[in-house]
């Protein structure tokens, strides 16, 4: 981004009767400040395409100087040239979605992310979406709405600007292979562990889990919640409210991929715990105490 200018004159000094006309530029880099802006981009392997050709497009965040810890905004296309095939966040700076990439309308994907402990960098992934083209014609890929947070501590705004991607469909080109490979994931999602929150805000004040994971392949795809030793698991989202407001249960929560790789994880009151680790040690003792008083005779030492 071109520096900004203090002053739009030229200055003129007189010596020795000769006037020396000094060049602001170098001062312009000296002296003048600079501001920058964080930056949304899109970028594809090329413009170009046929009919019924699907292409990948990545959703980068260029920070320029500053950290950031939360983006939101909308992604929009032409959805008559233009469809969604899938939507991929594996490899996403963001590591926590309160808004996970999808499409909310014809034509317009909407997000909304936080980076815990800020991200700064000129080529962050936000996601990545594989198109496919429907009809012959051109338009932009562009972000709208956008809103990005400084990693302050205050929630500042930060400034944003917002490169869009131009493409074109024509008749006229052949459709070769495609281009886009799909995710070869073997990998469950990463290890995570479930949170107790209690507000008076959220869920009347009753108890609920907050959970989130990653998941660097093909991306997380959808969570599930089992409450006790037995039953099912239910589809569930963070926070979850807890039914059991005993808190005597423990929880299964059960992170899934779109390759359809699963990473379980638990969560135990310390409490209920504490007092089960009570009662196990009175157990052991109590068998103890009856083994030496139920002893059999010839197992007694001898006198």
């Amino acid at each position: 981004m071109n520096p900004k200018h203090n002053n739009s004159s030229t200055f003129y000094f007189l010596l020795s009767g000769l006037p020396v006309v000094l060049l602001l530029s170098t001062f312009y880099f000296l002296f003048s400040g600079v501001a920058l802006a964080s930056t949304v981009y899109i970028e594809g392997d090329r413009t170009n395409f046929a009919k019924n050709e699907e292409f990948l497009v990545n959703i980068f965040l260029n920070t320029e100087s500053e950290s950031i810890n939360a983006t939101e905004g909308s992604l929009v296309f032409p959805s008559d040239i233009i469809e969604v095939k899938e939507i991929r966040d594996g490899n996403s700076i963001v590591n926590f979605w309160v808004t996970r990439p999808k499409l909310e309308s014809d034509g317009e994907i909407k997000f909304s992310g936080i980076i815990p402990g800020g991200y700064l960098g000129a080529r962050g992934l936000l996601f990545s979406v594989v198109f496919k083209t429907r009809e012959a014609g051109s338009g932009d890929i562009k972000t709208q709405d956008l809103i990005v947070l400084k990693n302050d501590g205050l929630g500042t705004r930060a400034k944003i600007t917002a490169t869009p991607l131009q493409f074109s469909v024509s008749t006229k080109l052949k459709t070769g292979e495609s281009a886009v490979l799909p995710i070869n994931d073997i990998e469950p999602p990463e290890d995570f562990i479930p949170t107790l929150g209690v507000d008076n805000n959220i869920f009347d004040g009753k108890y609920f889990l907050v959970f989130a994971t990653q998941d660097k392949g093909s991306g997380v795809a959808s969570y599930k919640v089992r409450e006790g030793w037995f039953g099912s698991y239910n589809d569930a989202e963070s926070p979850y409210l807890l039914k059991d407001q005993s808190l005597k249960k423990k929880t299964y929560v059960k992170a899934m991929d779109k390759s359809g790789n699963e990473r379980v994880s638990t969560w135990e009151s310390e409490e209920w715990w504490r007092r089960y680790q009570t009662y196990l040690m009175f157990a052991i003792i109590m068998l103890i105490i009856l083994g030496v008083l139920f002893k059999k005779p010839w197992q007694r030492p001898v006198k």
